[in-house]
């Protein structure tokens, strides 16, 4: 009789300490799926952020390309009869730039002489 409350005490024991586990395994699960609902929650909002931001880039854009002039020409639009002009402009914008390096490399010189 005895043996056997011992046994049965022993059982009842062991099915709390299962029982216990199981509930603290449970708990495990639960915090880890939280932290996996926030992950998935975080990941969303930062994909609606970035949806967000390309749409506001997309309205910019399509804003820009929407305004014309006087003439309801784009303003973004460039005539080929500019491209001369453009061109001219480049060539004009390098001459001062090779300008600029022969007076750095004559007063570097001078520099030099007056030492």
């Amino acid at each position: 009789m005895i043996l056997e409350g011992v046994l049965v005490s022993g059982a009842a024991i062991l099915v709390i300490v299962l029982q216990s586990a199981s509930a603290m395994s449970a708990r495990k699960q639960d915090q880890r799926t939280a932290k996996s609902l926030e992950d998935l929650t975080e990941a969303l909002k930062d994909g609606f952020k970035a949806q967000s931001e390309t749409l506001e880039v997309v309205r910019r854009i399509y804003d820009m390309h929407n305004h014309t002039d006087n003439d309801g020409v784009p303003l973004w639009f460039v005539p080929r009869s500019w491209a001369g002009t453009q061109e001219k402009i480049i060539e004009i914008c390098q001459q001062i730039s090779n300008s600029q390096v022969l007076l750095v490399q004559a007063i570097d010189r001078l520099e030099k002489r007056l030492r």
